[in-house]
């Protein structure tokens, strides 16, 4: 597997006033990061797919 870095857009945390607000920034990233931030994304998907689930059952008015 080749160890080179490639421009990835990753979300960055933004400090504003006292709140941490997220925002896209493009940032070099190596291989074994990537792989890391996408089974922390799936793990974050896994966790939020029920919740989203009951919600939109709970509350149709809403978009999904």
């Amino acid at each position: 597997m080749s160890k080179i870095s490639t421009a990835t857009v990753v979300w960055t945390p933004i400090i504003d006033g006292g709140s941490v607000k997220f925002g896209k920034g493009w940032k070099l990233i190596s291989k074994k990061e990537q792989k890391h931030l996408k089974e922390r994304r799936n793990e974050y998907l896994r966790i939020a797919e029920p919740i989203r689930r009951v919600a939109k059952r709970s509350y149709p008015c809403l978009l999904f």
